[in-house]
């Protein structure tokens, strides 16, 4: 990918997307919720909202990642290794919660 391309544009603007304006967007929908909450009102729907933009933000990280790997074959094989090594990394760590 050479820096004026579509492929490096778009891979931009998911990193701008996924890395700033998604996480900033939580936190205000969040603050926005506290808010409401103190003033009497229901917190559901902004906790929903901020878990919603935080969704967001991870799939367009993984789609970052996806378009950075390049495609092919391997591609795909760098995925599955990728997440099979967070799961079992989230797997070891669910011992230190729970005790």
């Amino acid at each position: 990918m050479n820096s004026g391309s579509f492929d490096g544009g778009l891979l931009n603007l998911t990193n701008w997307v996924g890395n700033a304006v998604m996480p900033i967007l939580a936190a205000l929908i969040l603050a926005m919720g506290i808010y409401k909450y103190s003033r009497g009102y229901h917190i559901d729907p902004y906790i929903g909202g901020t878990m919603a933009a935080l969704s967001v933000s991870g799939l367009l990280r993984l789609a970052e990642v996806f378009a950075s790997q390049g495609s092919g074959t391997s591609q795909y094989w760098s995925a599955i290794l990728s997440l099979a090594g967070r799961l079992s990394l989230a797997h070891d760590m669910s011992g230190v919660f729970s005790k």
